[in-house]
This record gives structure tokens, sequence and C-alpha cells, in this order.
């Protein structure tokens, strides 16, 4: 195939140029080495070019020229005959190759991909689009030259030059009449061709594909669908688009060059398609022209998920009759979060207050119990005594416990009530609100106060373990000093009870018994 002796001539060629559009392939090809072995072998690889098409093919030999135009015995001949009456090992040799495209059943040929690409993705996007829809009528199938994976759209398609693809059935033929009809109807075109719909450029994307190729079926297909989509699609004379949208407001798109186009296009289709499925465009236009109106920033459509699913929220509640319910509901659903809110709040506070009210514990026994009756009996002895240390003991074991079962429970019970509160709301509106649109309103809340109650749950556990160490080390630390200093005490008030001389030991009477006389 001539793909095949063009990737082996690029990379020994002296000299090659090649140059692929829609309508021609030129190709000119300056061996390093030449030999009649080299021009035998390119003109037969010119029995491989489609029949659709025709050629031109040139030799030149140090500025003598001899051309053919068809694959025959005849005019092989012509060209060997040239070749053998100027060579010479000084010529300068040139092959030029000239194939012309036709179009024959909706199939157009490619024989490089890469230079096809290369030339084609040279032109802006508008350029490319009015080049498509000069060889494309209902379909096109590139027929390349190459081996490729096939891809491409339902209309436009790549694949190889031996694949078969059938042709638009009556009823897909129909059916596409009808949406470009449908088009005309519900928007316009300024200088923008009708001659394709969003479908066309739909292209299942494969690693295969050229990126040039990628992007400009991806921004086609982005334009494509807004264009539908909007009121007035409209090209100015310096080649520049704006959007035109009338809805709940009116708001027109800055100019801008198509190449530019960066919204997202899988939601631009997707919602496009939506719009036009089974006929029923008009109220469902209508629809989505009013919610990009409202989302519009800075007169840029900015479409995201959230701009899908919105639709799809409101059109649920259009089929119910119902259009102000949408924005009852939203406040409905303000109202359970900002409830969710307090709540939540007010379990958190309970935590707190029970910090507070063992730290007034801890206070309480300290300045009640301890300074005032303490002191009163035995000063500071007293006061550090083992009995006040297993009471202070037992009061931090059990503010510590309570602490544990507080703040277990205090989790517990928001977990709880964000379970309820997420079950209750996708239960009562799960028939009128999309799940995608009732968790992007719920979720984020319960995700911010879970984190903002965890802060406070964890400062005041670490406020409460902190108190009650200080607390349990103030008895510990005081018994332990009070003690090492009672020995010393209690030997120093022993020493001062013993008499200095004998003259103040008490008196003691002493009986003597008289032993009997003898008389």
């Amino acid at each position: 195939m001539i793909s095949v002796y063009l990737n082996h001539e690029r990379s020994t060629a002296k000299n090659i140029e090649i140059s692929e559009s829609l309508s021609r392939f030129s190709l000119k090809i300056e061996p390093q080495a030449h030999s009649w072995r080299f021009i035998e072998t390119f003109l037969y690889e010119l029995k491989n070019i489609s029949p659709r098409d025709t050629f031109e093919l040139t030799l030149e030999i140090d500025g003598h020229c001899k051309k053919i135009s068809e694959c025959c015995r005849a005019d092989f001949a012509i060209i060997e005959d040239h070749y053998n009456e100027n060579q010479e090992d000084s010529s300068q040799i040139a092959v030029y190759l000239l194939i012309r495209k036709n179009i024959i059943e909706q199939e157009l040929s490619i024989y490089s991909l890469q230079d096809f690409t290369r030339t084609f993705c040279e032109l802006d996007l508008l350029q490319k689009i009015n080049a498509l829809s000069s060889v494309f009528t209902d379909r096109l199938h590139f027929k390349v030259f190459e081996m490729i994976e096939e891809f491409g759209s339902n209309t436009i398609i790549f694949s190889q030059h031996t694949n078969k693809s059938p042709p638009l059935t009556p009823l897909q033929r129909i059916d596409r009449e009808s949406k470009i009809s449908l088009f005309k109807e519900n928007t316009t075109f300024i200088k923008l061709q009708y001659t394709f719909t969003p479908d066309d450029f739909n292209v299942t994307i494969k690693n295969s594909i050229p990126q040039d190729l990628k992007d400009f079926f991806t921004k086609a297909k982005s334009l494509y669908s807004l264009a539908c989509i909007s009121n007035t699609t409209e090209v100015t004379d310096d080649k520049k688009i704006r959007f035109k949208f009338n809805g709940y407001k009116t708001f027109t798109t800055p100019d801008s060059l198509p190449d530019e186009i960066n919204e997202n296009a899988d939601i631009a289709y997707k919602i496009y398609d939506w719009a036009y499925a089974e006929g029923r465009c008009g109220d469902k236009l209508g629809l989505v022209r009013n919610i990009f109106t409202l989302n519009a920033q800075k007169k840029y459509i900015d479409l995201t998920q959230s701009t899908w699913h919105t639709i799809q929220s409101n059109y649920e509640i259009y089929l119910k009759d119902n259009i102000s319910q949408y924005l009852e509901l939203k406040s409905k659903l303000l109202e359970f979060v900002t409830d969710f809110n307090k709540r939540t709040l007010e379990i958190t506070d309970a935590f707190t207050n029970s910090f507070q009210s063992s730290t007034i514990g801890f206070i309480t026994f300290i300045v009640t119990v301890v300074a005032v009756n303490g002191l009163k009996d035995a000063g500071t002895e007293k006061i550090f005594s083992i009995e006040y240390l297993l009471i202070s003991l037992l009061i931090c074991a059990i503010s510590t416990i309570w602490m544990l079962i507080s703040r277990s429970d205090t989790k517990s019970r928001i977990h709880y009530l964000s379970t309820q509160t997420k079950e209750a709301v996708a239960s009562t509106y799960k028939n009128i609100l999309s799940e995608h649109e009732i968790n992007e309103t719920i979720d984020p809340t319960i995700s911010s106060i879970k984190s903002y109650t965890g802060d406070r749950i964890f400062k005041f556990t670490a406020l409460w373990i902190t108190s009650t160490i200080l607390f349990i080390a103030l008895f510990a630390f005081g018994f332990k000093f009070t003690n090492t200093d009672k020995p010393i005490a209690e030997e120093q008030k022993t020493s001062k009870t013993i008499p200095a001389d004998n003259d103040n030991l008490p008196k003691i009477l002493v009986l003597k018994q008289t032993p009997p006389s003898n008389n």
C-alpha cells in the first residue's frame, strides 16, 4: 500500500513533502540514491490507489518531465524510457504525485491519516466545519489506507479502506431530517451550517485517534449542542461566535472564537440529546433556557454536572404541573438543614455543659469542702490527708467515666440525627427531586457540621482531661509533701515535752512498809 511505502521513504528519502486535504493528496519525493528499482516500486504502489480517485505522476530528471495518469503497461514504459534516456549519476531526480479524490457512495479516501490530520487541523474550527459540509450529505465514510482501529460517530466514520460500512437506513434518514427541521423551528443559525447535528460529532473516543482530531470533534460537538439549545447562534463578520438565550431573563454570551469554546461538551450534548428526544423539544428547550439564564455567571453559560441535575429536577416538577413547587421545595430543604444545624449544636452544647458541671464540681470540692473545712479543722495537714486524697481520686474517676459516656453519647446522637435527617429528606422528596440534587444540598451541610462539632468535642475533651489531671495532681503532690514533713514535726514535738531538770518531775509518793518488830 502507498501508506507503507511512504512510511519507509520518510526515513530514507533525501526530501519528502506530503500534503493531504479532503479533495487531494500531493507528494514530492527526492530519493537519496536513485535507481530504476525505486521508480518501479513507486509505480507498483500506484495500483493500490482507490478506483474512486484519479492521479497524475510526474518524473522530473534535471528539469525534464514526463507525466502519466494511468496504471497501464504503456504508461509505465513511457516513464521507463524517460528514466533511461536522462538518468546519469549526477542527475537530480524528483517524483511528483497528485491524487484527486472523488466521493462515491459517501466514501472518501485518506492515504496518510497523519498528514491529513496535520493539514486539516491547520484550519480554524469554522473552516473545518465548512470544509466538511462541502463533502457531507447525511453520512461520510473515510476509507483510510493504513492499519487503524475504526473510530467515529454514526455518520462520520474512519476505518480501513477494506472495511464495509452500511449506508443510513430510510428510518435513520427520516430521523435526521426531522431533527434538522426541529433545529430550524426552535433556533436560528446565522452564518452557521445547518448541515450537521451534534450527533455527527459525538465520536467514541479511542486512544488510536490523533489528538488534533479528538479536539476537533469535541469542540464541534460542543458548538452545535449549544447552538441547538440557544435561541440564536450567530457567526460575526470577524469569524467570532455568540449565543443568545431568552429565558427568565435574556443574556448573550460575549463574542469569542469558536476554538476558544471551553464549555463541557459532554454536558452540553447530554442536554441537547434530552431536549430533542422523541421530538418534544419546545417545553424542554424553554425550561433549559430558563435554567441557563438563571445560572449564567458574568454572561458565561458555566455548564456543570449540577446544571444537568437541576434541569432534570425542574422537569420532574414541571411534569406535575407545579413549577413554583421547586422554589418551595428548596425553601423546605433549607428549613431541614437549619433545623439540623440547630439540633446538632444543642447536642454539642450538652457535652460542653457536662464539662462545665464537672469543672464546677472540682472547684466546689476544693473551695467548700477542702479549703473551708480543712483549714478550720487542722490546717494543711488535714487538707491533704489520705481521706481527702481518696475522695479526690473517686471524684476524678467518676468525672472521667462520665466524660467518656457523655462524649460517646454526643457523637452517637449527632450521627443518628444526621442519618435520620438525610433519610427523611430523601424519603419526602425522592419522587420530586433527583437523588443527586438532594445529596448536593444535604451532604455538604452534614459534613461541615460534623467537622465543626468534632472540633468542639475534641477541644472540650482535652480541657476535661487536663482539668482532671490537674485536680488529682494537686492532691497527690500535697499529700506527698505534707507526709514528708510530718515525722520531723512529730520528733520536735516529742523533744519539747521532756523536762529540763528533775525538779520539774512529778512527785511520786512511795509508801514504805516497816518490817514488823520483834517486840
